[in-house]
């Protein structure tokens, strides 16, 4: 495997949101368990309010409001026959 391959799986790995969040409520544990009240405080907050606007907020909107526009949606045209079949795309086995 390549460096940069590696690299860039690690990086995501620690930025992929749902491991995010789960690292800064370690943090927070963390800061707790050393008795670092005003951290602690402050980090399980910002990771609770972070992951209530993620999952439940409208950022996500947000984020796919420019992408859902950039690219017209599919209608099929009525003089047009019906489909003849699906093309399912996937990844390969090993």
């Amino acid at each position: 495997m390549a460096w940069d391959n590696l690299i860039a799986r690690v990086i995501w790995l620690f930025i992929q949101p749902s491991n995010f969040f789960f690292l800064l409520l370690l943090l927070g544990l963390f800061f707790t368990w050393r008795r670092h009240r005003g951290k602690a405080v402050f980090t399980l907050l910002f990771c609770a309010a972070l992951y209530g606007l993620v999952m439940f907020g409208p950022l996500t909107n947000w984020l796919m409001t420019p992408l859902e526009k950039r690219f017209s949606s599919y209608t099929n045209q009525v003089e047009q026959g019906p489909y003849s079949g699906i093309i399912v795309l996937a990844g390969a086995e090993r």
